[in-house]
């Protein structure tokens, strides 16, 4: 083999070696951003889904069924804390005061984000009115909230209560 013959075939060794670098590092470069991407809109989502879940506790204690016709589908369902499950009314319910609490606080703790579903996961405290189930006493429950992201914007669909036992 000639010197040429050698330097040509050093060179295409080389040249194959630095594109294969390239594409490596375009590869991961692209990986990462992406990676970096969808944390940064998980944090927006999280962020929004916290947002409206602030807003809905203040509209159940206000009895704003604007609000809440704006952030519950109307086939609401949810898994109760009496163990039942409703599909839809809870509005109503909130309005002629069979939802009422004196006061409303949650920590949302996670979230997972699917897509256009988003699952959170959290621990509220609720206080119900003096004639209601439990009236005046402060009670722990876990929840479970899903929401969906429609066109005017997310809106729980599915919900799940939980009473935390005491005893």
């Amino acid at each position: 083999m000639s010197s040429v013959e050698k330097a040509y075939r050093k060179h295409n060794i080389i040249l194959h070696t630095s594109i294969f670098l390239m594409k490596k590092i375009i590869t991961v470069s692209l990986a990462l951003f992406n990676f970096y991407y969808s944390h940064a809109q998980d944090e927006k989502i999280k962020s929004e889904i916290n947002s409206l879940e602030e807003i809905s506790r203040k509209a159940i204690l206000q009895k704003d069924s604007a609000t809440l016709h704006k952030l519950w589908s109307p086939t609401f369902m949810v898994n109760t804390p009496i163990n039942n499950v409703l599909i839809g009314n809870q509005i109503d319910m909130v309005l002629n005061g069979q939802i009422s609490y004196t006061s409303y606080k949650g920590v949302m703790e996670e979230i997972l984000v699917s897509g256009d579903i988003a699952i959170s996961m959290g621990h509220e405290t609720v206080v119900a009115v003096l004639g209601n189930r439990n009236g005046g006493q402060t009670i722990e429950r876990r929840y479970t909230n899903i929401w969906k992201k429609e066109k005017q914007g997310w809106m729980l669909i599915a919900r799940h209560g939980s009473e935390i036992c005491t005893k």
